[in-house]
């Protein structure tokens, strides 16, 4: 199953441990707070493509996948090697272990989970450390 499967199949409420996959950048002040609650796919798309280029490089260059998760609260964006996305020849993936990124649209977090624990209980984390619902 892709990370991006694996995403759509998973319920929204949690964050993973820290750790060299995980960043997390926030909105720094009320008005920005509230444009990002309104924050669209666009929007996120963008936050979430800024991080990836953090792993990028020439030799193996990055992309989202064109579709996206939305869980109410937040998006998530799967990803792979841009060489991967235009062949779907598993020899071109990055592999297992690497999960979607986040985007959460009410402060502009933005990280990405990990293949374990579960995607469920990485955002169920996430929500409870933060004092938030991400699921309706």
């Amino acid at each position: 199953m892709s990370s991006t499967e694996a995403a759509r199949s998973s319920t929204w409420t949690a964050k993973p441990e820290p750790g060299p996959t995980s960043t997390t950048t926030a909105a720094s002040n009320s008005s920005e707070r509230t444009e990002r609650a309104n924050m669209d796919e666009p929007q996120a798309r963008a936050l979430a493509a800024n991080y990836l280029e953090g792993f990028s490089s020439a030799e193996r260059p990055l992309s989202l996948y064109p579709s996206s998760k939305d869980y109410s609260r937040c998006f998530t964006f799967g990803w792979n090697t841009q060489r991967y996305l235009e062949t779907r020849n598993m020899s071109d993936s990055m592999g297992p272990g690497t999960g979607p990124i986040v985007v959460v649209k009410g402060s502009g977090d933005v990280w990405m989970l990990s293949s374990t624990p579960s995607f469920d209980t990485q955002l169920a984390t996430y929500a409870a450390e933060h004092d938030i619902e991400l699921a309706d």
